[in-house]
């Protein structure tokens, strides 16, 4: 498949995918404002009313290889810079825990990956293990949620073939990073991102069935410790990491 030729796939898959998981929340009462400009949504526009017409274009960007400021070590994608619609969805999520927000970021996620497989950058496997990033508890639990696992959760609804399994965790030290630079982020996450072994107890059987090929998700690579330290330790357990998709790069 050529270059042209995929992004019109991509994007077809990517719009097919939002409508038909968002007509089977349609009942849901959701604001009637898009998740990616903030500007009310008039009329009736069928199933995909979340989003404007003008953030659908932005939107359906596909995702492209990015490279970290801390090296991660697994091919990792990207579906733009921080800015503009997809930083609105972002914060969508992780601020306001809008479900309709995370609808897209999985949409994005769910169509992102077969468009990677597609272009060759991703092996065709039966079954993947959908990693979310660590978020810390602290930070999850004024959130109201975990926004990366709420993302990853509505990729596994549209692809059947995808299990949610939140294998990672952070020891109880770790702090907020926010205001923290490149070294700073790498030392205060190193040694501090864990196996879950209760999560990994519980999904024994799932991971048996399906294999060990994860895909890391994550909302923005910032300087790239967090999935750094992840990959570490999915592949000290013995799991394959065969990339990590995250919907922006600051």
């Amino acid at each position: 498949m050529d270059r042209a030729g995929g992004l019109r796939w991509y994007s077809k898959q990517l719009k097919q995918l939002m409508r038909g998981w968002a007509a089977d929340a349609a009942d849901l009462v959701l604001p009637r404002d898009c998740v990616g400009c903030a500007a009310p949504i008039e009329g009736q526009r069928g199933a995909f009313t979340q989003v404007c017409d003008s953030c659908l274009l932005e939107l359906r960007r596909p995702p492209e290889r990015v490279s970290a400021r801390i090296p991660i070590g697994c091919p990792t994608f990207a579906f733009a810079p921080y800015g503009g619609a997809h930083r609105r969805v972002v914060l969508g999520v992780k601020e306001h825990l809008r479900d309709d927000a995370a609808l897209v970021a999985g949409s994005m996620f769910a169509a992102g990956v077969e468009h990677l497989q597609a272009r060759g950058e991703l092996p065709w496997v039966g079954q993947w293990l959908a990693v979310p990033a660590p978020s810390r508890r602290a930070s999850a639990r004024a959130r109201g949620g975990d926004h990366v696992r709420a993302m990853c959760a509505h990729a596994a609804c549209i692809e059947p073939l995808w299990q949610v399994v939140p294998l990672l965790s952070h020891t109880d030290d770790v702090r907020d990073s926010v205001g923290l630079g490149v070294q700073a982020r790498q030392e205060n996450l190193s040694g501090k991102v864990q196996l879950d072994v209760v999560v990994v107890e519980r999904h024994r059987e799932v991971i048996r069935q399906r294999g060990s090929h994860v895909v890391l998700f994550d909302d923005v690579i910032t300087t790239g410790a967090t999935l750094a330290e992840s990959l570490k330790v999915l592949q000290s357990a013995g799991f394959t990491v065969d990339a990590a998709v995250v919907i922006c790069v600051a």
